[in-house]
Formats: structure tokens, C-alpha cells, sequence
């Protein structure tokens, strides 16, 4: 097996939803982020401490406090789970439902009748819904095809996400004949999405597709949503309230296409009606020692020169440690109210009132 599926079961969200979207892909390079690398190395850490019995500090390397602190909720949370085998970052064999599909799930976990699936994400941008969550079901199909024959029957299927740097840990039970049944939709779906074939389908899976910023389905979608509104000279307060969930899928597709067109330009290709050109720059010391050698032999102190501020709260908790700096800091610590901000109404936070003191008080801050 290669590293990586055609049909990867971590991309299932995207290609069960756009079928051609991987075949797309293929066009461009594949995007490297500091993000990815550094949830590959608290995956290392995490698979090091789990096959060793040992605590995510224990383990020698170069992983920060955070990540160690992270990790040990994800540590504290398998071993807590009852079971008789514990198999730890081992490739799951998808085939019988997706071409040539595989994936690497982080634990699998048999209890008798019950297998567990745990996928670690310790990304902390977008929170994962472990219900239905295609990829941890895959995982599952995998694992009752890798290990039925050996430990089951089984009866039970548990996938559980683990996200602890936004404190997202979750868990959904279904059966093996319900997963076996989802399977067997995803089939025709798959065997298309293979082929590269099918209608390009935009939505909330263009998140990560490496053609988001080019994909014309993607473009359709929004310029529709800003342009399929009625005629007025005025917007009503219901279309403001239609448009509004969208506007950060508007962002984010505005500044791909800005993204792309910087890349196309930098690379020599001309763009009709544009031009690279050098943007603005902010002057900055040559050299800062001798900077402060010529101020300080030039009769000026250094408390002219210099400036000392605190590290933020978050780069301190970073350097002690998350343990240590509730134990230490705790009780010097603020946390006032929240700006007030607009959402959809099936976010789970209680709504605030526009009689209420505290949202006067929240505007006037």
C-alpha cells in the first residue's frame, strides 16, 4: 500500500460530495501547512506514549508543553475506554467499498461485541461532529474487515473524536449491520468518484480541496448567493438575514481566488489587466546589537531603548504548561464578557437580549 489512498477516508466528506473534486485536485500541488506538520508530530507523540504505557511528558523529543498537554486528554481518554486489544495507527483495509481505499486510523479499540474507533484531530480551527462523521466510518467498516474474523462477531461500532484543544470530545454509537448498510451507498458513490466522473457539487466540503480556488461550481455557487436576490433599491431584513451565514464561505472563497491569482503571477504567467508590481514595505534595524551599541555610546540609557512587556496569556500557559499554570496563575486571571457577535440559531449559546444591562453594557466596552 501507498501512503495515500486515491479515494483517502479522510477526504470521503469531500469526494462523496463532488465526485470529480479528486480528479480535480490532480491539477495542483499538494498544499504543505505548519498545521498539518504539527498534527503529524503530536500524532507521533501520541502513538509513542500509547504503544509505551508512558505519559505523553515522558516521552523524549521535541514536542511543546501544549501538545504534550493535548495529547495526555487524548491518552486519558483511550485508556480510560474498557477494552481487551488496543491497535494503535494501523492501516485499515477499505476496498471492499472504496477502490483501492485504506486509511490509518489513529486507535482501534475491541471490547468483546464492540469495537471502538478514536480519531485524534488536534487541529483547533473547526470543531468535528463525530455523528455520521464519514471518515470515522470508514475507520469502522476497516476495522470490522481487518479483525471480525479474528475477534468478533461483533455487534457494536463506537466512534469516538477526541479534540481537546477546543475541548471537543465526543462519541456515537451505531451497529455493524447499519454501518454495513451505509457502506453499501457509498459503494456506487465511491466507484464514481474513482472514475473522476459525476457533477462538481460545492458546499461546506470545498474547505480543503486543492481546487477550491479555481472550481467553477464553487464560483457559481457564490456569485449566486449575492446576486439571486430580489429587485430593490433596499435590502429587506430577511435577505440580510438569508445572506448572512454565507458571508464567511464568501470570504474565504474571495481570498482563495486572491491566493491563486498572487501564485499564478509569481510564477511568470500574465494575467489580463494585472501585473505584479512590489507592495508595501515597513523599514526594520539591519542589525539590532549595533543599533543599541551606537544609541548607548551616544549617551542614551537603555531604559530609552528598550521596552519589556508580559508574554500573553497564552504564550505563558505554553511555556509552564497547562497543568502547572492553572495551579500557579489561576487566580490571576480575567476573562470578561464577549463581544457581542451574530450567528446562526441552531448555535447552542443562549441568546442575548437587546433589554438585557450586560449587552448596553457589552456595546459601550
Amino acid at each position: 500500500m501507498s501512503e495515500h489512498a486515491y479515494l483517502g477516508c479522510s477526504k470521503s466528506h469531500q469526494w462523496l460530495n463532488c465526485t470529480p473534486s479528486v480528479r480535480l485536485e490532480s491539477h495542483f500541488p499538494d498544499e504543505q501547512s505548519p498545521y498539518a506538520a504539527e498534527g503529524r508530530l503530536a500524532h507521533e507523540l501520541g502513538e509513542r506514549a500509547l504503544v509505551t504505557g508512558k505519559s505523553a511528558d515522558e516521552i523524549i523529543g521535541d514536542y511543546s508543553q501544549e501538545m504534550r498537554d493535548a495529547v495526555q486528554v487524548y491518552l486519558d481518554y483511550v485508556r480510560w475506554i474498557k477494552h481487551e486489544h488496543m491497535l494503535v495507527e494501523v492501516k485499515l483495509d477499505v476496498s471492499p467499498w472504496v477502490p483501492e481505499g485504506f486509511g490509518t486510523s489513529d486507535c482501534v479499540l475491541i471490547d468483546r461485541q464492540t469495537i471502538h474507533v478514536i480519531d485524534y484531530k488536534h487541529g483547533k480551527g473547526v470543531a468535528v461532529d463525530v455523528e455520521n462523521n464519514s471518515q470515522a466510518m470508514l475507520y469502522g467498516l476497516g476495522a470490522i474487515n481487518e479483525y471480525d474474523l479474528v475477534y468478533g462477531p461483533f455487534t457494536d461500532i463506537v466512534l469516538h473524536i477526541v479534540q481537546p484543544r477546543i475541548h471537543n470530545i465526543s462519541s456515537w454509537t451505531t451497529n455493524v449491520d447499519a454501518l454495513l448498510a451505509w457502506g453499501e451507498t457509498v459503494k456506487p458513490i465511491a466507484e464514481i468518484a474513482f472514475k473522476g466522473e459525476g457533477e462538481a457539487v460545492a458546499g461546506d466540503h470545498c474547505r480543503f480541496c486543492k481546487a477550491r480556488h479555481s472550481c467553477r461550481a464553487r464560483a457559481d455557487m457564490m456569485i449566486a448567493t449575492v446576486s439571486d436576490q430580489p429587485a430593490g433599491e433596499l435590502m429587506a431584513d430577511a435577505e440580510l438575514a438569508a445572506i448572512y451565514p454565507k458571508l464567511a464561505g464568501i470570504v474565504a472563497w474571495a481570498n482563495d481566488l486572491q491566493d491563486q491569482a498572487l501564485k499564478r503571477a509569481e510564477t511568470g504567467v500574465k494575467l489580463p489587466g494585472l501585473k505584479l508590481v512590489e507592495g508595501r514595505s515597513v523599514r526594520t534595524w539591519a542589525d539590532d546589537g549595533k543599533v543599541a551599541d551606537r544609541l548607548l555610546t551616544n549617551d542614551f540609557k537603555p531604559e530609552h531603548i528598550y521596552a519589556t512587556k508580559l508574554l500573553g496569556i497564552g504564550a505563558i500557559e505554553t511555556l509552564v504548561g497547562k497543568k502547572k499554570f492553572t495551579e500557579l496563575l489561576g487566580d490571576l486571571i480575567t476573562k470578561p464578557p464577549g463581544k457581542p457577535t451574530l450567528t446562526t440559531i441552531e448555535d447552542k449559546r443562549s441568546e442575548l437580549s437587546t433589554n438585557d444591562a450586560a449587552l448596553a453594557e457589552l456595546l459601550r466596552s
